[in-house]
């Protein structure tokens, strides 16, 4: 949306005929398109397209809401994927071993508490409230858009590195 108004603002209105051609442009671009960055779904994918992250949000004071709800909508769903793991880490963690099973093990819930912490709480900053790799990936500058073309082959670049992020974002893809 950015490219697309700042292009036609560009649009250079010698005549009448030009100006009202630019103006008309301006508002079926606004009519038309001017609510696409407040769909989560969107802006989502525009935060995972590396060429993109967070530059490819119009600057506007809505800006940062659309950034903020679009890390939201998928921090819910890394933290949806991580829990799936962390679940069978403390399904795991129930077959306690021999020592455990006599109920004079003194250590045993502790044990299982650590364990269950330690599943659910790995990868999150606690401060933001955001998963780690996210953060990282968010404040990574965004790739050569000349370069790579195919947003699915930059990411193989580099998937290894934001291993929870990238099988979240296989999984949206296969979902289309």
């Amino acid at each position: 949306m950015k490219n697309l108004n700042r292009d036609v603002n560009r649009f250079m209105a010698t005549t009448p005929i030009r100006f009202n051609l630019r103006e008309h442009l301006l508002r079926l671009v606004t009519e038309k398109f001017g609510k696409v960055e407040d769909v989560r779904m969107y802006s989502a994918a525009t935060l995972l397209d590396p060429r993109f992250t967070k530059v490819g949000f119009t600057a506007d004071e809505r800006s940062p809401m659309r950034i903020a709800n679009a890390i939201y909508f998928f921090g819910g769903l890394v933290q949806g994927k991580m829990t799936e793991a962390a679940d069978a880490v403390v399904a795991a963690a129930q077959v306690q071993p021999e020592a455990a099973t006599n109920d004079d093990y003194f250590w045993g819930d502790f044990d299982r508490e650590v364990q269950t912490h330690a599943a659910t709480m790995s990868n999150q900053d606690m401060a933001g409230g955001i998963h780690i790799q996210l953060r990282m990936y968010l404040d990574r500058p965004p790739v050569n858009r000349l370069a790579n073309s195919d947003p699915l082959a930059a990411w193989d670049a580099f998937k290894a590195e934001y291993r929870e992020k990238s099988t979240t974002e296989m999984t949206l893809r296969k979902k289309k």
